[in-house]
């Protein structure tokens, strides 16, 4: 692999990762706060 593809790797990781924090976050939010903005907000709903 080259140092480009390696880069990319890691950049769609961090992407990933990310998102994944989010969402995370997303859920803690709803728990505790049901009826916040974040609960429920039309980005990314939360099956629960």
């Amino acid at each position: 692999a080259t140092r480009g593809e390696i880069g990319f790797k890691r950049y769609v990781a961090l992407g990933i990762l990310g998102r994944n924090f989010y969402v995370l976050g997303k859920i803690l939010i709803a728990k505790e706060e049901a009826l916040s903005k974040a609960a429920h907000s039309l980005c990314c709903p939360i099956a629960a």
